[in-house]
């Protein structure tokens, strides 16, 4: 990468609003010849110096204003470590993921197959081998704590889920 580019040139967002801010307070440019520079709007550097003035005079501006990546992708369940708990308990019970998806499902706990797999694997665990019918009967339920038990009502939506099937 050029050094010259990387300066003149940035790519994310926060880079692109931090040297728009410096051209415009420390090189007086105008918000019309900053706007022009980086490819925003006029409105936009406006916008931009303003909510920029309103955080300098809340006394909230420090080093994370503008030099902190950004995360992609979803945020982490707070509950996250409690259900690789219960997924890595079921997997040593030789379970399946559709069997840990299940349990899961009737705990509450809402948790792709995708997402138990890829936890499964990065916990060392291997696929399960072929099993037949009757070695998955042999095993025996997934026995889990039920939910107390309530009247029913008839106003609720109810949903449900199972491995397969269909009406």
């Amino acid at each position: 990468m050029n050094i010259t580019h990387f300066f003149l040139k940035p790519e994310l967002t926060s880079h692109k609003h931090y040297e728009a801010l410096r051209m415009y307070f420390v090189e007086q440019a105008s918000a019309q010849q900053v706007a022009q520079t980086f490819g925003f709007t006029y409105r936009a550097i406006t916008s931009l110096v303003s909510d920029f003035k309103k955080v300098l005079q809340e006394d909230q501006a420090d080093d994370s204003l503008f030099f902190v990546r950004k995360k992609k992708g979803r945020p982490v369940s707070k509950s996250l470590p409690a259900s690789i708990k219960i997924i890595v308990a079921l997997r040593k019970k030789n379970r399946s993921v559709e069997d840990i998806k299940i349990a899961l499902d009737a705990l509450g706990e809402t948790i792709s197959e995708r997402s138990i797999h890829l936890i499964l694997r990065a916990e060392g665990f291997a696929r399960l081998p072929k099993r037949s019918h009757q070695e998955k009967k042999a095993m025996g339920p997934s026995m889990i704590p039920a939910p107390k038990s309530r009247g029913l009502s008839f106003l609720e939506a109810e949903s449900f889920k199972v491995g397969s099937g269909g009406m």
